[in-house]
């Protein structure tokens, strides 16, 4: 059999008939009836994501506020040459800690390496911690000094001159 004959043959024969519906969707892959159904359901996961999204972002907004905030229970004033000041904070006991956080404005910038914080009050003194300023001269630090510690009588001095106070609090 040659071409030709199979095209006369197909020629005899006529329009193929039209197969049943269910076959022709499942073959085309044509859904039954409108595709209302999958829309909707994209938007409502979509919409449920972005407000679980925002559910946590507010969630860990407020764990991390309360986890960093600093609470202070008493504060002792520095201070030294005109407009040179000091703000220690102190936060409730820890344990064996105690929080403190110092906001140091207009030491003089690049005089020194760093500066030193000192409690006064122990005999010896005490050094609670060391701190460098930015290039005003200022700067605010949060660190752990411990809880026996008199927090009332603190100064600042330049690095390894323990007797030459820059700031001082008011005794």
């Amino acid at each position: 059999m040659n071409p030709e004959d199979v095209e006369g043959l197909l020629r005899q024969t006529g329009r193929p008939f039209e197969p049943p519906a269910r076959l022709r969707r499942a073959v085309l892959r044509v859904p039954k009836g409108p595709v209302q159904g999958r829309r909707p359901r994209v938007w409502r996961i979509r919409i449920a994501a972005a407000a679980a999204a925002v559910l946590l972002v507010t969630a860990s907004a407020v764990v991390v506020q309360q986890l960093t905030s600093f609470h202070a229970v008493a504060a002792v004033t520095l201070r030294g040459a005109p407009g040179t000041n000091a703000v220690a904070e102190v936060g409730q006991t820890d344990g064996p800690n105690r929080p403190v956080r110092l906001v140091v404005q207009h030491l003089k910038p690049g005089a020194v390496s760093y500066y030193e914080l000192w409690s006064l009050a122990e005999q010896p003194p005490m050094m609670l911690t060391t701190f460098m300023t930015d290039t005003t001269g200022s700067c605010t630090l949060t660190f752990s000094m411990p809880a026996s510690a008199s927090w009332r009588d603190l100064a600042v001095t330049p690095e390894g001159e323990s007797s030459s106070y820059l700031l001082r609090s008011d005794r």
